[in-house]
């Protein structure tokens, strides 16, 4: 079988490359000691169904737990997305205000999606935008928390989300 992108199967056999360490043009590429995670996730059904974007996200970026002096405060999520297949990529503050917040979303399942973006703090107003955060055209905002969605298939998407001072 070909072996071309660092894994192959054939009858019960799996194969997984973890380094390619050529000789040329420079014959010290990839010397030394190098540290790999790899995991396997059976499963049945297809790659979404199976949630496998989640669990590699998992493996990938492990949860970092914080404990706050206020256990009175219910744990909750800040953001959240109805659709598996649109995903959470990217939180940060905007470059030009404090009270907003850049949220990078993209589709994984190869589909136009609808799904909505939920967000713990009240939100003002909700736009798309392009990757300079230049507003590009407004977002619906339902009951001051959800934001609608509509991505193509791959589609990147960047939201700015403004909220009150």
């Amino acid at each position: 079988p070909l072996f071309r992108s660092g894994y192959s199967t054939l009858n019960n056999v799996m194969r997984l490359s973890l380094l390619r360490s050529p000789k040329s043009p420079d014959s010290e590429a990839d010397m030394g000691e190098h540290v790999f995670t790899y995991a396997l996730m059976p499963h049945e059904g297809d790659f979404q169904s199976a949630g496998v974007i989640r669990e590699a996200y998992a493996l990938n970026y492990p949860l970092r737990c914080f404990f706050v002096a206020d256990d009175k405060e219910e744990a909750r999520a800040f953001f959240e997305v109805s659709d598996p297949g649109i995903v959470l990529e990217t939180i940060k503050q905007a470059e030009d205000r404090a009270n907003r917040v850049v949220v990078r979303l993209y589709e994984a399942f190869g589909g136009k999606r609808k799904g909505e973006l939920c967000c713990a703090f009240e939100i003002q107003s909700a736009w798309k935008s392009n990757l300079l955060e230049e507003n590009l055209e407004p977002l619906n905002v339902k009951g001051g928390h959800l934001v609608e969605l509509e991505v193509k298939p791959f589609e990147i998407l960047t939201v700015l989300l403004d909220f009150n001072a």
